[in-house]
């Protein structure tokens, strides 16, 4: 066995100056916090800021009945007037179904409204004129419209992606009957 006799000196001094002051939040758990923002990417810090702001908000709306309340009879407004040629209204009736379904709330509302228009050539017409008028003020460097197009757009590509994925759930379910019905019971084994 060696009898050397260890210096523990240095190693101590090393530990010393990479020591890291730490806040305890649990007494087993040290986190470093000027580290741990080191360790992030500014995109995460940013992520985290956003995330940390919408879902505040959202938290403060999501069961206010009056809130609720209050949105959903303007967007009935803005469908009926967007049935009635009003193509702003419809427009902005789109954008508000869309902002329910990507934030989660008022889901069955938004399910409804989404059938309600589902064949409405009157309520797309008034729409799809309103886009037209959007882009053409946009192209004529109205840089209001123009965002207002690119809202509109994305709606609308939301709303296609919407439909898409109910008739995609609904073919599989029609795929699963027809295979059920293919397919012989099995013999019992005896």
């Amino acid at each position: 066995m060696n009898k050397e006799k260890l210096n523990l000196d240095k190693p101590k001094k090393e530990a010393k100056k990479h020591e890291r002051k730490s806040i305890s939040l649990i007494n087993e758990l040290k986190i470093d916090k000027e580290q741990k923002e080191k360790d992030l990417l500014s995109e995460e810090i940013e992520s985290y800021y956003w995330k940390r702001i919408y879902q505040e908000k959202l938290d403060k709306i999501k069961d206010d009945k009056d809130f609720e309340k209050a949105a959903i009879d303007d967007l009935e407004d803005d469908i009926s007037q967007g049935k009635n040629g009003d193509n702003s209204n419809a427009n902005w009736a789109l954008m508000s179904i869309l902002s329910y379904k990507n934030l989660e709330i008022f889901e069955k509302k938004a399910e409804e409204k989404l059938k309600e228009i589902k064949g409405d050539k009157d309520f797309k017409k008034s729409a799809f004129d309103d886009l037209e008028n959007d882009i053409n003020k946009g192209k004529n460097r109205d840089g209001v419209n123009a965002n207002l197009a690119l809202w509109i757009i994305s709606s609308i590509k939301n709303i296609s992606n919407y439909w898409q994925d109910l008739a995609q759930e609904k073919r599989s379910q029609m795929a699963r009957k027809t295979q059920k019905q293919d397919i012989p019971k099995r013999p019992e084994i005896r």
